[in-house]
């Protein structure tokens, strides 16, 4: 079994409990740093789990990850190992067939897409309802 998966979330919770003010991340947004503390991160990861049940997401499904280094793919990746679901990371840069290829073998039910680029792929790839795709 993976107690990773297990870990993670727990580790979250403790430093949510026991730090609840103190800064775990961060990330430039345009020109100014923000900052996000174990109470935001674990409110936002909370309430991403909650919409995750709620879209009958649960244990054991494959939900991708499809963008660059920003802060959602720390919360999305939190609420997909907090409800039990696997994390299929996919590089940003991917290109379209790759990325066709990744969604169809790995049979993601749910994709996060990190900005409208990633989203146009996406709404591109599932016109052609994965059209027949190899890596060779």
């Amino acid at each position: 079994k993976n107690k990773m998966a297990k870990i993670i979330p727990d580790n979250l919770y403790e430093s949510y409990i026991h730090y609840p003010n103190n800064i775990v991340l961060l990330y430039k947004d345009a020109n100014d740093y923000r900052k996000l503390t174990y109470r935001e991160l674990y409110e936002k990861v909370l309430s991403l789990m909650i919409t995750l049940r709620k879209l009958g997401l649960k244990k054991g499904d494959k939900i991708a990850i499809l963008a660059d280094n920003i802060p959602e793919w720390i919360i999305a990746d939190m609420a997909i190992l907090s409800i039990g679901a696997v994390v299929v990371p996919i590089y940003h840069k991917t290109s379209e067939k790759v990325l066709t290829y990744i969604l169809k073998d790995s049979g993601v039910k749910a994709i996060f897409s990190g900005n409208k680029e990633n989203e146009e792929l996406l709404t591109r790839i599932y016109r052609l309802k994965y059209a027949s795709t190899s890596l060779s």
